[in-house]
């Protein structure tokens, strides 16, 4: 993808968003009601951490995990278009289109966050221990009842921002 095919991959990203903002999306499935980090299911009374869905994807998207996973792919794909494989140049742009899908799957709670999860699974323990929760849920999907924890802002400092999503050098 060369780098205005990922501003407007970006850009159809951040609109979903704001769309999904203004008119409303409908409820978290199942798979977007997954928790992001489970030690142990939550005791009754014991405090889950929850986090902002969006403020978490946003960060993520914009992060350097997930611009090294795209530069990856840009990469492959034009080492194919050079070796003249169309066949591969599709299956590889195919890829792209999935990454953005699954993102506005994700950001409208009909995809499970498996990725930022496997991102973040060696820090997501000790952030977890350090909130004193044994679980971790988007917001909205956390038990009724249960006291909470918000862990946004942990979460979102442990995704460094990459230069292209206009970090400060």
């Amino acid at each position: 993808m060369s780098p205005t095919a990922q501003n407007r991959l970006k850009q159809a990203f951040f609109l979903a968003m704001a769309l999904c903002g203004a008119i409303g999306c409908s409820g978290p499935t199942s798979a977007g009601r997954t928790p992001l980090y489970e030690a142990s299911p939550a005791q009754p009374g014991e405090p889950v951490g929850v986090f902002d869905r969006a403020a978490v994807l946003i960060a993520y998207y914009g992060s350097t995990f997930n611009e090294a996973e795209i530069s990856a792919l840009v990469r492959r794909r034009d080492e194919a278009a050079a070796r003249g494989d169309a066949t591969r140049v599709k299956e590889l742009e195919a890829q792209g289109v999935a990454h953005q899908e699954h993102a506005h799957r994700q950001l409208a709670g009909r995809a499970p966050m498996d990725n930022i999860a496997e991102t973040l699974r060696d820090e997501l323990p000790d952030l977890a221990q350090r909130a004193g929760v044994s679980r971790i849920v988007p917001s909205d999907a956390r038990p009724a009842a249960a006291p909470t924890v918000d862990v946004t802002e942990r979460i979102v400092a442990l995704l460094p921002r990459a230069r292209s999503a206009g970090a400060k050098p």
